[in-house]
């Protein structure tokens, strides 16, 4: 699967991946754009990578079963992105649009449920975490 921002400008994404057991009620933004789609994944851990990223950047997330699942995206942020870039295009440090990824097992796989709720995320909910503490280590 590839995520898309919605802005040209943006330059860092915070995702978040979720496996539910079920279909989980709508929980994301109402700004957000939205989609649901089904993916068939070979393998139970699955993570998220930039595009140019040799490995995954987030924790990995298990799925519990490799199989068919359905997968709800959303994605905003997109127009504070914007906003932020035609305020003061040098600043990029707060381009970042969100998306949140919830797994549950398609109708086809019922019978591998895993009842726990997990969650992996990139870059663990704050994309300027890892900045703070490589400027705070000078």
């Amino acid at each position: 699967m590839t995520l898309q921002p919605s802005s040209e400008w943006t330059t860092a994404a915070a995702v978040r991946l979720e496996a539910w057991p079920r279909e989980p009620a709508s929980s994301g933004p109402p700004e957000s754009d939205t989609s649901t789609i089904e993916a068939s994944f070979g393998h139970h851990e699955i993570g998220a990578r930039g595009f140019s990223a040799p490995a995954s950047e987030t924790d990995f997330l298990d799925l519990s079963n490799p199989g068919h699942y359905q997968v709800r995206v959303y994605r905003w942020g997109g127009d504070q992105v914007d906003t932020i870039f035609y305020a003061n295009p040098h600043d990029t440090i707060h381009r970042t649009e969100n998306f949140l990824l919830q797994f549950w097992p398609s109708t086809k796989d019922r019978d591998h449920i895993d009842s726990a709720v997990k969650a992996a995320t990139i870059p663990h909910d704050d994309p300027h975490a890892e900045i703070r503490r490589w400027a705070q280590g000078l």
